[in-house]
């Protein structure tokens, strides 16, 4: 009975780390990307807590940062990677660079956009759903499989060619950080990603006169 409880405990949070955002998506139409951020959001709090007091041990993650020059190539050529993408298919399916961007030019939200949610998607799919699979396998492919496929998911409420470049996105930071053992790697990286994106969007939208 402990075992079988114990179990539903970790596939449960696995769930939770996969699908943070799943009683949001089943419980509405799906068209508000401002509550399913601010769900995420909550959630990843809710996350970090359940962890703290159950699984203290997958926050190891955490404690070997450090900055040298195979993290800075890493975080250079995975940066390179996931913009090639997302710009490659922006051309295929649009014939030119079009960028959908945030309309809104408030700090707090542009601080969420770059800098937080990058930060949480990574220490949840890449940290913490990689030291919990630990506990049930140590093949690394199915860690980045895994996460890459939980991230992209976590991104369903985008276009579905966002969910695909984010599917990729995954493979690249989850090769990133299986490989350097960092998550500073796939962290840096996801925010540059999101912060070219974002300034290339905002240009576009200001030279059309959509942003005042």
């Amino acid at each position: 009975m402990t075992f079988s409880l114990i179990r539903f405990l970790e596939v449960n949070y696995i769930m939770l780390i996969c699908f943070p955002s799943l009683g949001y998506l089943l419980c509405t139409n799906g068209n508000d990307k401002e509550n399913f951020s601010r769900t995420f959001c909550t959630n990843f709090v809710n996350i970090l807590v359940f962890t703290y007091f159950l699984y203290p041990t997958n926050f190891s993650f955490i404690f070997y940062p450090s900055f040298n020059f195979i993290t800075l190539v890493w975080i250079v050529t995975s940066s390179v990677l996931c913009l090639s993408i997302d710009f490659g298919l922006y051309y295929v399916l649009y014939r030119k660079l079009k960028i959908s961007v945030v309309s809104q030019k408030k700090f707090s939200i542009i601080v969420l956009v770059i800098v937080l949610i990058p930060l949480m998607e990574e220490v949840l799919f890449r940290g913490l759903l990689c030291s919990v699979l630990k506990l049930i396998t140590y093949n690394r492919a199915i860690y980045v499989l895994l996460s890459s496929i939980a991230f992209s998911l976590n991104h369903i409420i985008y276009p579905k060619h966002n969910v695909f470049s984010k599917f990729l996105w995954g493979i690249i930071l989850g090769c990133a950080y299986v490989i350097t053992g960092n998550i500073v790697v796939p962290i840096t990286s996801h925010i540059i990603n999101n912060l070219v994106i974002y300034w290339i969007g905002y240009v576009q939208n200001k030279k059309n006169g959509g942003i005042k």
